[in-house]
């Protein structure tokens, strides 16, 4: 399975979620709260490009090192550990030595905001990502940014300080069917346009 069909799976689950937020809000009194779903839906939603530009750059990374794409100046001066370079010699025949050092180096990173994205994708690719990828999507390069940057914000508020608002700390930010699938369609579109230009 593909990076990008992992993805799409993901989306789909998020998706899902989504559909059962519609559901409950449609047939149980309105005293009860389900919004939270849909906070846990923006979190998803950021987390399923996360991991496609991890799965992306890993994949594409262990094709470079076969020969099977060619060389960035990023990805030739990626470091690896000594250990590593001793499983290499040891069997040349393997990459596993590779997947798990590109692993380990790239597990407590996030790729998220858009400068972190384009570090990860320069391991792989010279192409210009943010301003190729902003044209199909009908935008530009920095409203496509600024607009990650504030989904990825919105994340943040929800994850690390239960949305809570700053004006009125006692209740969460506003959120609706509508944002959420904003979001959805945003990440989706920003990770259909990225495979294209990777492969």
């Amino acid at each position: 399975m593909t990076p990008y069909d992992r993805f799409k799976n993901e989306m789909q689950r998020i998706r899902d979620l989504q559909g059962l937020y519609s559901t409950l809000q449609g047939s149980v009194t309105e005293a009860i709260d389900f919004s939270d779903l849909l906070r846990s839906t923006i979190v998803l939603v950021v987390s399923a490009l996360d991991f496609y530009i991890h799965s992306i750059v890993r994949e594409n990374m262990l094709n470079t090192f076969i020969g099977n794409r060619p060389d960035t100046s990023s990805f030739l001066n990626f470091n690896v550990k000594i250990e590593s370079v001793r499983r290499a010699i040891n069997d040349p025949s393997k990459t596993d030595w590779l997947y798990d050092e590109i692993y380990v180096q790239h597990g407590w990173k996030t790729f998220q905001q858009p400068d972190k994205i384009k570090e990860a994708l320069k391991l792989i690719t010279t192409r210009i990502v943010w301003e190729e990828i902003a044209v199909p999507l009908g935008t530009t390069a920095t409203d496509l940014k600024n607009q990650l940057e504030l989904l990825v914000d919105r994340r943040n508020k929800i994850a690390h300080e239960a949305d809570a608002d700053p004006a009125l700390p006692t209740q969460k930010l506003p959120i609706d069917i509508a944002i959420v699938t904003t979001a959805i369609n945003f990440i989706e579109g920003i990770v259909r346009e990225l495979d294209v230009i990777l492969k």
